[in-house]
């Protein structure tokens, strides 16, 4: 049961993007192992992953 879990508790840890996402997913879909696979590797992504803002090429120190 633990590692059933381990993506969600792993997302809300690391503030993922898609954290309330991968809950339901692990829920539902987790006794596949697609599903967990899938739920897990939405956990590890980055948390600010395609919210990159650009700064206009100025660079800030």
């Amino acid at each position: 049961m633990p590692i059933y879990l381990l993506p969600p508790v792993i997302a809300f840890y690391r503030r993922a993007e898609l954290r309330w996402v991968v809950l339901p997913l692990t829920l539902f879909f987790g006794a596949t192992f697609i599903g967990w696979m899938i739920a897990m590797f939405l956990a590890f992504r980055n948390p600010g992953a395609g919210r990159r803002r650009s700064t206009g090429g100025a660079t800030f120190r």
